[in-house]
């Protein structure tokens, strides 16, 4: 007998597992939709999403794993869908490294064309 995925790729498309890691596709989550007075978040729920609205308020953490929401009764199907989605998009950035006054002053006050033209002529 064929899985599903076997019948999806029969037809050309092509599925690969996704990441059931939980605890940070939750951390995800709440990173994608975090925002303050500096920050916009990197995910938005429109009003027409209705069923997501009323579904994530309602969730509830874990007593046993608090950085897991509870599995049992939830309806957190949504969520679930938001989450595999943010965990198969996600990618993590490194800071990028503060900048020498030099560099600033290069790229800032110089230019970086004037650079590159005054390293040809070295």
């Amino acid at each position: 007998m064929k899985s599903i995925g076997d019948i999806f790729a029969d037809n050309g498309l092509y599925c690969i597992q996704g990441n059931n890691d939980r605890v940070n596709g939750w951390a995800n989550m709440k990173e994608y939709m975090y925002c303050d007075a500096n920050l916009k978040p990197k995910m938005f729920v429109f009003e027409n999403c209705v069923n997501i609205i009323n579904t994530l308020p309602g969730l509830v953490h874990s007593d046993t794993i608090p950085e897991d929401l509870e599995k049992r009764g939830a309806e957190d199907h949504l969520a679930d869908a938001m989450r595999y989605l943010l965990m198969h998009t996600y990618q993590s950035y490194p800071p990028e490294p503060e900048k020498c006054p030099q560099t600033i002053f290069e790229e800032e006050i110089v230019g970086e064309e004037e650079i590159v033209d005054w390293l040809d002529g070295v």
